[in-house]
């Protein structure tokens, strides 16, 4: 996505906006530009921003200093997995990799949910 099309997408009336992008392309830092903008907008809603590090959590923490509106940031601290099953989680590198982002992701939880008939041969049970 380019960043012209992050910044509209972002301050779209979508009800659900998702930003995939390789490390450097600057997710966080167009997310907390418009965190720090919705932020200064009076109204009942208190933004939440879900982060994966605490590093974006300073990013964001930075941009968002001032507002009058409290916006709450926060890392993800659990995870849960499903279906842990030999279809979702094969025994190829590709899911291998997914399966170690999503397992590495939870700070303080994992709960994996797995297959009785079908486990996934990545997960000895």
């Amino acid at each position: 996505m380019s960043d012209a099309s992050v910044h509209a997408a972002l301050r779209s009336d979508a009800p659900l906006v998702v930003v995939e992008a390789p490390a450097g392309c600057g997710k966080t830092h167009q997310g907390a530009d418009y965190a720090g903008e919705i932020g200064c907008v009076n109204g009942s809603g208190r933004p939440l921003i879900l982060t994966h590090t605490h590093a974006a959590c300073s990013v964001f923490s930075d941009r968002t200093k001032g507002t009058r509106a409290r916006v709450d940031i926060r890392t993800i601290d659990s995870v849960i997995l499903m279906p842990c099953d030999a279809r979702t989680f094969p025994d190829k590198l590709e899911a291998r990799c997914l399966l170690y982002v999503a397992l590495s992701r939870a700070r303080s939880r994992l709960q994996l949910v797995v297959s009785r008939n079908s486990p996934s041969p990545l997960l000895a049970i």
